[in-house]
């Protein structure tokens, strides 16, 4: 179970899995900034933590758990074997593109990922279309039984690309040209403390920096950034927040495992099939790692469990399985709540399978909470 509490200087210490700080929309009697995506900039509140129910869905702010499951029946150029780990578009100890910034220029070959080269800051994979069953498997040794997870099939008809990395601060920089308000000089390390919001507006910040258009219309307020989708996800052009139904394609690169290195047995412990993909409670050592130093997917796709939450473009609803099978995405805010993929270093192994998700108010900056940005391939 998943709890926000107010970031603090002993917050790396704690053992909670899934902690998140809160710096947002405070409770009452708190105090709080929101961060803007130019210059995120965030204060700490004074609150009490509020611990999330066991549903996996949102509470108060909270998040929760959810499972595993699907497999893929297409990919990227050169597509994917069944079983996940890593391919020749990978790294031994990681390393992504050469510093960061600029499009990546090179093949993984034919059975590795497709690289795209554009001006775009990070590595980026082409991603084909195709169906997979999304969700957590019945069998899923490591269940949370939230109810938040069935599984069911899912139909994507249209080509994109994704980052092969969540957003780090040298990228953030590179595409807004300003640092980040927490970079605290890791340049490779996960851009963190960003609402739903802020991770929009830096999404239309690589539209701009590409020549692209915009796929969310945001302004700065006073109570911070605020941005809501110009077109349907499928639609736009521009980069954006990818969809739940393509992290999740993407992030399982055609295994049906609960994650992309094979199949978990321990769930609340240290696992060594876990360590060599994933940033999480029992490795992590309570902060951030630089992005690509574990192993990747077979489309090329690192850090997809832990090391920081990753928003989505969606809206949280409960059970996935009543949207259309055909090209799934909840454009329209719902309750202001939108949901994160993948779990962060402060989760539990149960916490960071392909299949958990969490709803998060859009106004809350967690201090694990990052992205990586997509865009369609029209």
């Amino acid at each position: 179970m998943c709890r926000f509490i107010p970031p603090r200087p002993w917050v790396a210490s704690l053992v909670a899995s899934c902690v998140v700080a809160c710096a947002g929309e405070p409770a009452e009697g708190g105090t709080a900034a929101v961060a803007s995506a130019s210059a995120s900039a965030s204060a700490a509140s004074d609150d009490d933590a509020g611990d999330v129910g066991d549903d996996g869905g949102p509470s108060d702010g909270g998040a929760g758990g959810s499972s595993e499951g699907g497999g893929s029946e297409a990919g990227p150029g050169g597509g994917a074997d069944d079983e996940g780990g890593s391919s020749d578009g990978g790294a031994d100890g990681g390393g992504s593109s050469d510093g960061g910034v600029g499009g990546s220029s090179s093949s993984g070959g034919d059975d590795g990922p497709m690289l795209l080269d554009h001006p775009a800051p990070g590595t980026w994979i082409a991603i084909e279309p195709g169906s997979f069953s999304m969700g957590a498997d019945p069998d899923d040794p490591c269940p949370i039984n939230s109810g938040n997870d069935i599984q069911h099939d899912a139909t994507l008809t249209g080509a994109f690309e994704i980052s092969a990395t969540e957003v780090t601060y040298a990228e953030y920089q590179a595409a807004t040209g300003a640092a980040h308000a927490w970079d605290d000089g890791c340049d490779d390390c996960p851009v963190q403390m960003v609402t739903w919001h802020d991770a929009a507006a830096i999404c239309n910040a690589y539209s701009d920096f590409a020549g692209l258009p915009s796929c969310y219309a945001c302004e700065s307020t006073d109570a911070g950034m605020r941005c809501e989708p110009s077109l349907s996800a499928y639609d736009c052009d521009g980069y954006r927040l990818p969809t739940e139904a393509e992290w999740e394609y993407a992030a399982r690169a055609g295994t049906t495992t609960a994650v992309y290195a094979g199949q978990m047995s321990i769930c609340n412990t240290s696992d060594p099939l876990l360590d060599t993909i994933s940033w999480y409670l029992f490795h992590a050592q309570g902060d951030t790692h630089p992005v690509a130093t574990l192993l990747p997917n077979d489309w090329g796709l690192f850090d997809t469990s832990g090391n920081v939450w990753e928003w989505t473009h969606d809206s949280y609803v409960q059970d996935l399985s009543t949207l259309p099978e055909v090209d799934p995405v909840v454009d329209e805010s719902i309750e202001g709540t939108r949901v994160m993929r993948g779990g962060s270093y402060n989760c539990l192994p149960s916490e960071v399978r392909v299949a958990h998700r969490s709803g998060l108010p859009d106004v809350i900056a967690g201090l694990n909470v990052g992205l990586r940005c997509a865009r369609s391939l029209h």
